[in-house]
């Protein structure tokens, strides 16, 4: 069964990318860890494509671990939301990692948060993940 309206949530870091899948309801679909190069994103986009259509994807740190990766979905006409984490230090030494965070943290602010456009494209917004008491 495909969904409509599938939201990503995607963890960056260095080697690896942890990605959810969420329907349009909130509802976790699943969480998958893929390689953080060219052949990792295709699967990961992929991988997304296969619960449904997609309707965007959010990724933490689209400036820094995230930046290749929200590069290669823009040029695949796939809405990307920028999800900014300003407690990840903080839940990284309390030893949190990112498939425990990916789908809770990110997910609430993509699916629930307040959007803006600051880079001027209309495949690109910015949330933050703490508005929403994360």
């Amino acid at each position: 069964m495909r969904i409509v309206g599938v939201t990503g949530d995607v963890d960056t870091h260095a080697d690896t990318h942890v990605a959810a899948a969420i329907d349009h309801n909130g509802g976790l679909l699943g969480v998958e860890s893929f390689p953080a190069d060219q052949p990792g994103y295709e699967n990961l986009l992929g991988w997304l494509v296969g619960f449904g259509e997609v309707e965007q994807i959010g990724v933490e740190g689209t400036g820094s671990w995230g930046v290749w990766l929200s590069r290669f979905l823009t040029d695949h006409d796939v809405m990307v939301v920028e999800v900014d984490r300003p407690y990840r230090q903080k839940t990284t030494q309390a030893g949190e990692v990112g498939s425990d965070r990916c789908g809770s943290g990110g997910s609430s602010g993509v699916v629930g948060g307040g959007f803006g456009n600051p880079e001027g494209s209309e495949r690109f917004r910015r949330t933050d993940a703490g508005s929403n008491g994360d």
